[in-house]
């Protein structure tokens, strides 16, 4: 399901962490200490950064979904009829974003919450479901789109973890492959 985001700039970045957890009745999922905070409800992908002129604003709106492997804001910059920018994402490129403003934040648990395979390989399967029904070429062509990305993206996911078990494996001194036990 999709998430609502709102990208805020806040006057007191350590008040508005206090705040916004309290009205999301969330702890945020990721904090840079006065730089960057982040919450992920079942509805909301929320994430502040503290104002250069000590005044609040909007930064941008979008949606956080599964489905899109980037952002689309990057490539178009989508505005609203008020000129506010709308992104639309997957929790990864969100991630990816956050690795590359802040190289040495930990992201490790951040990196846990992302996207599961299974969840990807399900999403995968509805747009497989959907390009059976009677779809306009223009509704086909972007499912087409949306799973190539959503492909893309599980074959992203096998292959690191594959790097993940070779890791295990040289750390062990084990080559052997791994197998799963039922």
């Amino acid at each position: 399901m999709p998430r609502f985001h709102l990208a805020l700039e806040v006057k007191d970045f350590a008040a508005s962490v206090t705040d916004y957890t309290e009205r999301l009745q969330a702890e945020p999922c990721f904090v840079i200490q006065d730089a960057y905070a982040l919450w992920r409800t079942e509805h909301l992908n929320v994430s502040i950064v503290p104002s250069q002129q000590q005044q609040f604003a909007l930064r941008h709106l979008g949606w956080e979904q599964d489905e899109v492997c980037d952002f689309t804001a990057e490539k178009t910059a989508e505005k609203d009829v008020n000129g506010i920018v709308w992104e639309t994402f997957d929790f990864k490129s969100q991630l990816d974003a956050i690795k590359k403003l802040w190289p040495d934040a930990d992201t490790q648990n951040l990196e846990r919450r992302s996207i599961s395979l299974e969840a990807r390989l399900k999403q995968l399967e509805k747009l497989v479901d959907r390009m059976k029904t009677s779809l306009s070429i223009d509704e086909s062509l972007a499912i087409y789109e949306q799973g190539t990305k959503l492909a893309a993206a599980c074959e992203q996911a096998l292959q690191s973890s594959e790097q993940r078990i070779q890791i295990i494996q040289d750390s062990e001194g084990t080559t052997a492959p791994f197998v799963l036990k039922d």
